[in-house]
């Protein structure tokens, strides 16, 4: 984990995570195997609380630097 930051107001609480994800560079040039190189991936979520509001806010936004590599949510 990267980073964590909480934020506390009168009507609303904030908590953003910024996470760093090591994964493959791209596939191999036969595709059938990982490459022995790596990069990161950056992720960042923001996840919100308002007084009064049934429900969780999240949003999150993702840096794929890697190719050929999926994300799943």
């Amino acid at each position: 984990m990267k980073r964590i930051v909480v934020r506390k107001g009168p009507v609303q609480q904030s908590l953003d995570v910024e996470l760093e994800l090591a994964a493959p560079v791209s596939l191999t040039q036969e595709r059938d195997g990982r490459s022995r190189e790596s990069v990161k991936i950056l992720i960042h979520s923001t996840v919100t609380l308002m007084n009064g509001v049934p429900r969780v806010d999240i949003s999150t936004s993702v840096d794929n630097n890697a190719s050929d590599h999926r994300l799943r949510v």
